[in-house]
């Protein structure tokens, strides 16, 4: 590993676990809160709570580096991004239990129909954007904020294209 990707692990270590945790709490809680939701305002919250603490970890992480560049945003996205997928499965098995499932529909309009996340394409391509999109925005947030705050360097790119000799 190299100095620049050890360095702020211990800090990305600890934010990512206290975005996870509270997210996990979150999604544990509005789950629990079915019997009182319907389809879409389930379907929402499923959504919006993961990508909502993936700005939130991603500004702090990127608050705090002394070096932004490539490899942090490689790496906040990439664990937002697993972090998304993993909570994506996770909501579809419920969208595929009976008893969440009956809560919804009992508090839905006639008529609605639920299908889990991962058997429609378009919400898996909808989910899989916003997960790469809301780290984003945080690491462009967390980036500008932290210019503000401290001294950050950015990573030098070794580019020799365009350059005269």
């Amino acid at each position: 590993m190299t100095e620049g990707f050890q360095k702020p692990l211990p800090v990305n270590v600890v934010v990512s676990f206290a975005g996870i945790t509270p997210s996990a709490f979150a999604l544990m809680q509005i789950a629990n809160a079915a019997s009182s939701m319907n389809v879409d305002s389930f379907s929402t919250y499923v959504i919006v709570v993961p990508c909502i603490a993936m700005v939130a970890c991603s500004i702090l992480i990127t608050i705090t580096a002394s070096e932004i560049g490539r490899q942090l945003y490689l790496t906040v996205v990439g664990v937002c991004f697993v972090c998304g997928i993993v909570s994506m499965v996770v909501t579809s098995g419920w969208f595929s239990d009976p008893s969440i499932s009956a809560q919804l529909l009992s508090n839905s309009p006639e008529g609605t129909s639920i299908t889990p996340p991962l058997q429609n394409p378009l919400i898996v391509l909808r989910n899989l954007a916003a997960y790469i999109v809301a780290p984003t925005i945080g690491c462009i947030a967390g980036a500008w904020l932290g210019s503000r705050l401290h001294p950050v360097k950015s990573s030098k790119v070794n580019n020799q294209k365009g350059r005269r000799k």
